[in-house]
């Protein structure tokens, strides 16, 4: 015995499913038209810009145009941020004051390929790999206190 939820899922889809060529029939955009009435001969020739392939160009330039929206709003800041980091990077020299992704200011000792040694006390150094360094302490110093306010 099926469930409630179930008998009623099914027949919602076998409505779904008698409902839908109707439907296709009955609009003009998908080529149909309206259904012929009894005794009336059916259209020979769809306007134009109606048939299967008629809004197709819409569709294209909506899906163009979320992607133009996804592709501004998204990936652009997030490749120009990833510039700016490997820019940092490949100045980054010993001495300066740095915070890493974990939150840890420290003061670069050395740098030797990939990993970068950071002194967070005195004579307290930890080793952490170079894209980790998340920035300058000074920026992310006039960040927090600007986020603060």
């Amino acid at each position: 015995m099926l469930s409630p939820f179930a008998s009623v899922l099914n027949l919602a889809l076998h409505a779904q499913a008698a409902v839908l060529p109707i439907l296709a029939q009955a609009d003009p955009l998908a080529g149909g038209g309206a259904p012929a009435a009894a005794g009336e001969p059916a259209a020979a020739v769809a306007p134009a810009g109606a048939g299967a392939n008629g809004g197709a160009w819409i569709s294209w330039a909506m899906m163009l145009g979320v992607f133009a929206i996804f592709y501004f709003m998204i990936l652009r800041p997030q490749q120009k941020k990833a510039n700016q980091h490997k820019t940092f990077l490949d100045a980054l020299q010993p001495d300066a004051t740095v915070v890493t992704s974990g939150g840890i200011y420290g003061k670069v000792v050395s740098i030797q390929d990939q990993i970068v040694t950071v002194e967070i006390a005195d004579r307290v150094r930890i080793r952490v790999h170079k894209s980790h360094v998340a920035g300058s302490a000074a920026n992310a110093a006039d960040a927090l206190a600007a986020q603060q306010k």
